[in-house]
């Protein structure tokens, strides 16, 4: 927490005002601040992230992605060959009035296999494989989303705790310049309105501390939310380095170009696209195509089913793309029947009804609205890997100007030691100087973390972010995601 200007001016002005009356104040040095220091959890970033692991997002995430292998594994199965076996009991009796029953009993074998490319389950196998490829830019998005909102809680965090610590420290000093002022008071060497102002300055301190105090309790609940579990923060704050993710390319054609390959909203625009496409091409066979069935059946072959024997049968419809054969074997004795073949050719034209022309216009305005979302998300991508680019580099360039800010406070606090073996500065002169280089150093770590959190945000802008191969994590057995192909223009077939 970096106190306002207004208020560490009211700070600086009591110990100043201290300096005429020094002799009213107790010279015994006071204890040294501690140095500034940006308290962490009390697990380490990699432990926070090998729990991640184990969150419900991320869990959801696995689930959902393992749903879409199950739906493409069941659609290949459909889409392959298929056999099934059956039976069949029947009687008859013809003719009805002086015939006698005659029952029958067979066994029969299906083979059937889609042996068009626009069948059917051919298609749906196809739209499956898209499906999961989309699962797939969806599940590292999840990943990503996660694994950067808890580096940003965990950064919070150390910052809340830090916050807290300097408060504390500011809580402390404002103390001692009333406790001073007190003094100062009573021989009359300054005047009610000072001590007011003192005493306000120590009801800030205080407000602030508590301030702070919340924050780490919001920080902590934070951590716990992504986490389903307890993180606790140390009662004492303990040095934490910075965090160090870095983009080395910052090159703004490379960083889009990467980011419309892998981003998922390219990906699922791009999927809807091909199914646009799929369905352009089925409705056009729909309305070009007739409904031609062809089937042929050769062996035993009776006057009725139930006098059928052993024989072969098949169909093709060109329409679905759908190939079968059967074979049919008795149970009983048939070799008195007749061996014969029997071809047939069906075909079904719509003469009135036909809805094939409003089909195949649907079709086509789905593919240009698909070409559109697709174009739009292809933008809105672009637009967001520049803002975080931006943000980066402005996270960057204020690095420069902190770390002179540190410099000049550890300039400020030597000079004022030195005023004080001198005699010209008193020990809250001293105590000032070091929370001035206590808040300075702060002000840089926390610039440090923001733009370690701006790099990860723009390698997630990028499509960079690998989250469970950065080196500076720990290692895991994440589900296996090949990378995503994008097709680069809606025109071309899938």
């Amino acid at each position: 927490m970096i106190f306002s200007s207004p208020f560490r001016k009211t700070l600086l002005l009591c110990a100043l005002l201290c300096l005429g009356g020094a002799q009213a104040q107790d010279t015994t040095a006071a204890p040294p601040l501690p140095p500034a220091a940006v308290a962490a959890p009390a697990v380490t970033l990699p432990d926070l992230l090998t729990w991640l692991r184990a969150a419900p997002g991320w869990q959801a995430a696995d689930y959902a992605y393992r749903a879409s292998e199950l739906q493409l594994q069941a659609a290949r199965i459909r889409a392959g060959l298929s056999v099934s076996a059956g039976g069949t009991l029947a009687a008859a009796k013809i003719p009805w009035d002086s015939g006698e029953w005659v029952n029958s009993s067979s066994v029969n074998v299906t083979v059937s296999a889609s042996v068009l490319p626009w069948s059917p389950a051919r298609e749906a196998l196809r739209s499956a494989e898209r499906s999961h490829q989309a699962a797939a830019t969806e599940l590292r998005r999840t990943r990503a989303d996660l694994t950067v909102q808890l580096v940003r809680a965990y950064a919070g965090a150390g910052q809340a705790a830090a916050a807290l610590s300097l408060a504390r420290a500011q809580r402390e000093l404002a103390g001692q310049v009333f406790a001073a002022a007190q003094a100062q008071r009573s021989a009359g060497v300054i005047p009610t309105e000072a001590l007011l102002e003192r005493q306000t300055a120590l009801q800030n301190a205080e407000a602030g501390q508590a301030q702070a105090e919340r924050g780490v309790t919001l920080a902590v609940n934070q951590l716990r939310r992504l986490l389903n579990r307890d993180v606790t923060l140390p009662n004492t704050p303990t040095t934490s380095a910075p965090l160090t993710f870095r983009v080395s390319d910052l090159n703004e054609a490379g960083l889009i170009a990467r980011a419309l390959n892998t981003r998922p909203e390219v990906a699922r625009a791009a999927v809807s696209v091909q199914d646009a496409q799929a369905s352009l091409r089925a409705a056009e066979l729909d309305a070009r195509l007739p409904d031609l069935n062809a089937s042929g059946q050769f062996g035993e072959i009776g006057s009725s089913d139930s006098a059928s024997g052993k024989r072969v049968s098949g169909s093709f419809n060109l329409k679905t793309g759908v190939a079968s054969a059967q074979a049919t074997f008795p149970l009983s004795d048939t070799s008195k029947l007749p061996t014969g073949a029997v071809l047939s050719l069906s075909a079904t034209l719509p003469l009135l009804g036909r809805t094939q022309g409003n089909t195949l216009e649907q079709a086509r305005l789905g593919l240009q609205q698909a070409s559109l979302a697709l174009e739009n998300a292809r933008q809105s991508v672009t637009l967001d890997v520049r803002t975080h680019l931006s943000e980066y580099l402005d996270e960057q360039g204020a690095q420069v100007a902190l770390q002179t800010g540190v410099t000049r406070a550890q300039t400020v606090l030597e000079a004022t030691r030195a005023r004080q073996g001198a005699g010209t500065a008193t020990p809250l002169d001293v105590r000032q100087a070091e929370l001035g280089l206590a808040q300075a150093q702060n002000a840089l770590q926390a610039a440090q973390d923001r733009l370690a959190v701006a790099a990860l945000t723009l390698m997630q802008a990028s499509g960079d972010l690998d989250p469970w191969l950065l080196a500076a994590l720990p290692a895991l057995s994440p589900t296996p995601v090949s990378p995503v192909p994008v097709s680069p223009a809606p025109g071309g077939r899938p």
